[in-house]
């Protein structure tokens, strides 16, 4: 899956997901949140 293929929609959509995950607060998540959250929209070639 290839997140370019994704709409703008559900790229709001996956961050809206992810920002309610990173407010809990669990750390060792938090890492691994961190390196996927870069992966998927820092990563905009």
């Amino acid at each position: 899956m290839k997140m370019q293929n994704l709409s703008l929609q559900e790229k709001i959509g996956l961050e809206a997901v992810f920002s309610a995950i990173y407010t809990k607060k669990s750390s060792k998540f938090m890492e691994f949140y961190k390196r996927i959250y870069s992966l998927f929209f820092k990563q905009k070639a």
